[in-house]
């Protein structure tokens, strides 16, 4: 265990829209307005169907040479609603803190527990909640249950579990349960898994009981994350020279946003949250 000393809040940016503009998170429930319409990704779940927009979709797609008079909606014609609410945002951090991160554990520890404190003192106005998970040796745990009380995060967060193996996989799965959860209370929640990690997977979830070894677990997991519509931003640690490519397989099984960054700060994460809310 270690004890991470306070953030200076005041050194943290974010990005904030104009004073007295409303601000609303982008909800995958369907509640709140809707604002636009987009593709389904690959093996997501048809739900909240854009009936207006498949139509146009459809009526484009055959105003094209010899389908003019032959008029048929198809699978790639679907679109899905996208809906804007004054909903919270869930924020949630899964943070490697095993040995494999090397000197920089601590490092990585203390930019998290930053980018938590400053979204829950200064980003107040986005209806931010924040929640981490650390995981590392065999398990992850829980070190912040979603929350919006600054105080809290603040003392939840005093000290921090470092060492150990890198039980990726269960940490993603504690995430993933963690947003379940909240979602069940909220159904109209916004969710966003920060992944801070060097993505070298070497624990699987409950010894391998299962029967899977690390790399299918992860994708296991990985597929359930992104078929529940989950935001994901994965920052990878991992020493460019020591070659980088765990973080980034996880990112294409995620469909999230990619960001290698060597030496991290609370700033940076927390201006990667603000830009994935838009």
């Amino acid at each position: 265990m270690i004890c991470v000393e306070d953030i200076d809040l005041d050194t943290l940016p974010i990005r904030q829209h104009p004073a007295g503009k409303r601000t609303v998170a982008h909800a995958h429930a369907r509640s709140g307005r809707y604002v636009k319409a987009l593709p389904f990704r690959p093996g997501q779940r048809f739900s909240g169907l854009a009936i207006d927009a498949s139509v146009r979709a459809a009526l484009v797609r055959c105003s094209r040479g010899s389908q003019k008079n032959d008029f048929k909606i198809k699978i790639e014609d679907l679109r899905r609603k996208r809906f804007a609410s004054p909903g919270r945002t869930l924020v949630v951090f899964a943070v490697d803190a095993s040995d494999s991160m090397g000197k920089g554990t601590f490092v990585r520890m203390k930019a998290a527990k930053g980018a938590v404190l400053a979204l829950l003192a200064k980003a107040r106005v986005r209806r931010y909640h924040a929640g981490m998970v650390a995981f590392n040796a065999k398990t992850a745990r829980v070190v912040l249950p979603p929350t919006r009380s600054l105080a809290l995060a603040r003392k939840q967060l005093r000290q921090l579990p470092i060492g150990g193996a890198t039980p990726l996989a269960d940490g993603l799965m504690a995430s993933w349960r963690m947003i379940k959860a909240e979602r069940l209370k909220a159904p109209g929640i916004s969710a966003v898994l920060v992944l801070i990690s060097d993505g070298e997977a070497n624990v699987p979830i409950g010894g391998g009981q299962d029967g899977l070894d690390v790399i299918e677990e992860l994708g296991f997991i990985c597929a359930k994350i992104f078929r529940d519509g989950i935001e994901t931003i994965l920052i990878d640690t991992k020493p460019r020279s020591a070659g980088a490519g765990e973080m980034r397989m996880l990112a294409r099984w995620l469909g999230g946003a990619y960001h290698h960054i060597d030496r991290l700060k609370a700033g940076q994460v927390v201006d990667l949250v603000a830009a994935t809310r838009g």
